[in-house]
């Protein structure tokens, strides 16, 4: 799944597909999922509706590849995100 013709949002699902894809490659049954795009931790626990058929789309797929797994997820703020932090430092 590219993301380079994505927007941040469909980015940001892409993002949460890919740590559960992997976290099921690894056995992990349960985890927290921290990402600071408000609207996607909203969407996904159920907060704000979903209404951009490709988000729905996504969030299908998130609920695909989670299936059977105990996942919740937690909104941080941008500057409480090391990643995020991380990856919008040059040259990284």
């Amino acid at each position: 799944m590219s993301i380079n013709d994505k927007t941040v949002n469909e980015a940001e699902y892409i993002a949460v597909i890919h740590a559960l894809v992997k976290a099921k490659k690894l056995g992990i049954t349960k985890a927290v999922l921290y990402s600071d795009s408000q609207l996607v931790v909203r969407q996904l626990t159920g907060k704000y509706k979903k209404k951009e058929p490709r988000l729905l789309e996504l969030t299908r797929r998130v609920a695909e590849v989670s299936r059977g797994m105990d996942i919740r997820f937690k909104w941080v703020r941008r500057e409480k995100n090391l990643a995020g932090l991380y990856l919008d430092r040059p040259n990284h």
